[in-house]
């Protein structure tokens, strides 16, 4: 009798485990502006030619280096900010200044990717970017994780 138990009881508890663990991972905050989810998405479309796939992929990878320094910025003012208001939480100038530090990184990320979408609007014909719709995916959708995109309706097609 008591191996049934624990096996039931060991059963139970992997099966709440899991199922708390898959819920933590969410729906994410949906406060990115989708780029990299509507670049891959330009190279599903049909219509591209392969001379503009290879220009897209080429600027893909121009802006992911690109990015790397950019992304290692934010973490470190974030980092920074997060420091500054455990240590001392009252010094409301330190904290104003490493927030303005953290929204220049954001801010300078997104000018980033809104030149990747300049370059793939030049890229794409008029009817190509009709179809990947306003914005290059901007208008998002309901998905997951860290942006808007493919997974809702931001695709365009």
């Amino acid at each position: 009798m008591k191996k049934v138990i624990l096996v039931v009881a060991t059963v139970l508890i992997l099966v709440i485990g899991i199922q708390q663990f898959s819920l933590a991972w969410g729906r994410g905050n949906m406060n990115g502006n989708g780029s990299a989810v509507a670049a891959a998405c330009i190279l599903d479309d049909k219509s591209l030619t392969q001379a503009q796939r290879t220009q897209i992929a080429a600027l893909q990878q121009k802006h992911f280096d690109g990015m790397a320094t950019l992304r290692q910025k934010t973490q470190e003012s974030m980092l920074a900010y997060r420091q500054t208001r455990a240590l001392n939480p009252d010094d409301s100038a330190a904290l104003a200044a490493k927030r303005k530090a953290v929204e220049d990184a954001r801010l300078a990320m997104q000018k980033k990717a809104a030149e990747l979408r300049g370059e793939f609007a030049k890229i794409l014909t008029p009817e190509q970017q009709a179809k990947l719709g306003q914005g290059l995916g901007r208008q998002g959708g309901q998905g997951r994780g860290m942006g808007r995109g493919c997974q809702g309706n931001g695709c365009g097609w």
